[in-house]
């Protein structure tokens, strides 16, 4: 019997690939203070793979200079990303990361550290949202990092109306995006990070992923989103095995 030769290309989400144009269905996340760097982040997309800038704890005109240099080394089609860390008590702060994706032309954010959803990560999941043909295109993307089903659940479900309402209210958001966010979840990409040394929860990822993708189609059924909520994995993936392991799942 011939062995089953297996290419990197053929694993993971397919559509994920097509998605974000990329080779892989792999990302390099974030990491704190540009540790993931706007070096890494070139390399990644120049490679056809997709990278987030590590933009904790870099200052708000370092991380506008690491978007100017890195789009001046990529082309349009190139995936690139970069990550929005949680304010709950600043919101102000969000909103002008926020503001700044959307004034630079990101597309792909990488959401860490939130417990709930803000009016901020709607804003940018909703502006430019429309239909065509009655097919419902979402031009901002959203990866959602978690460790917590609580967590997975409000981003596997349609942005909060409440803070629809108020978007709209303050026009920062238009009446067609606010009508079509019943119809989309806060990400389609879910990144379930368990024990991966840093600040996590420490779950282990053999435990949590099933239960994350168990919740994802549940919610797949009461929401019944015509585009399926993709669930991907870190932390806890050390090995060429534990890396099996988790595409078996």
């Amino acid at each position: 019997m011939q062995p089953i030769t297996i290419q990197a290309k053929s694993l993971g989400s397919q559509e994920f690939k097509a998605d974000y144009n990329v080779d892989l269905s792999y990302i390099a996340g974030a990491m704190y203070k540009g540790i993931a760097s706007k070096e890494l982040v070139v390399r990644m997309g120049q490679s056809g793979l997709l990278g987030f800038l590590g933009t904790g704890g870099m200052s708000f005109a370092e991380v506008e200079s690491a978007i100017t240099q890195i789009q001046g080394q990529l082309s349009a089609e190139q995936a690139y990303g970069m990550n929005l860390l949680c304010h709950l008590d600043h919101p102000e702060m969000e909103e002008k990361y926020v503001d700044l994706y959307l004034k630079h032309g990101i597309k792909n954010i990488e959401a860490a550290a939130f417990m709930k959803i803000t009016p901020a990560l709607v804003k940018f999941r909703l502006k430019g949202i429309h239909s065509i043909g009655g097919v419902i295109h979402v031009p901002h993307k959203v990866i959602a990092k978690i460790s917590r089903p609580e967590v997975a659940k409000i981003f596997m479900s349609p942005p909060p109306d409440s803070i629809v309402s108020a978007l709209l209210a303050a026009q920062k958001i238009t009446e067609q995006e606010a009508e079509l966010s019943k119809f989309v979840p806060m990400a389609h990409d879910i990144c379930v990070e368990s024990d991966s040394g840093g600040h996590t929860d420490q779950r282990n990822a053999l435990a949590l992923f099933p239960a994350i993708v168990e919740l994802r189609d549940e919610m797949m059924k009461i929401h019944q989103f015509t585009k399926k909520i993709r669930v991907g994995a870190a932390g806890g993936i050390g090995t060429p095995q534990s890396a099996a392991a988790m595409y078996i799942m």
